[in-house]
């Protein structure tokens, strides 16, 4: 489940810093308490350092890895719903998708790349005109021409390749 690691971290590192608060408690009792023999101060120092440290430690990692998991799902999520949009729409503009996605044309560029270096989406983008249009790959690998100027084109490798004459990229 997405996001889990960042609540058992939030409770691995409670736990930590309690089995910390309970090592110096015993530590200071048995510094400022005659009555108590050294391996009290022993265990208090193990407790407080080596058993609680590792809990802190452990925990820090749990809870940063669920925030990375949290933000990955997002953007997997704004990536399905660009997706949808496209699919529904034919085309999108770019303004409208930072509305829609709530966010920033460069996201919008990042979230578009990484769907085609997933091989997810297959289309052109005029960046200064701000529009998207998704189209079949293989009609892409076919076509003689590009698709948004209609110039005869040399595009003889996959990924990412941009007209000379009109400036689209075209992903392939």
């Amino acid at each position: 489940m997405f996001g889990s690691g960042r609540t058992a971290g939030i409770f691995v590192t409670i736990g930590g810093c309690s089995v910390a608060c309970g090592g110096s408690t015993v530590f200071a009792l048995a510094k400022f308490n005659t009555n108590m023999n050294v391996g009290w101060t022993i265990s208090g120092i193990i407790l407080s350092v080596v058993v609680a440290s590792p809990l802190v430690i452990f925990g820090t990692r749990l809870f940063q890895r669920g925030q990375r998991e949290l933000k990955r799902l997002k953007m997997i999520k704004k990536q399905k719903k660009l997706l949808c949009i496209l699919k529904a729409q034919g085309f999108a503009q770019i303004d409208e998708l930072t509305k829609t996605l709530q966010t920033d044309p460069a996201d919008v560029r990042r979230l578009i790349y990484d769907l085609v270096q997933q091989n997810l989406f297959h289309g052109y983008v005029n960046w200064e005109d701000g529009m998207l249009y998704p189209k079949p790959a293989v009609e892409l690998q076919r076509a003689t021409d590009c698709p948004q100027c209609g110039v005869e084109k040399n595009f003889k490798r996959n990924g990412v390749v941009q007209c000379q004459t009109c400036k689209a990229q075209i992903f392939l």
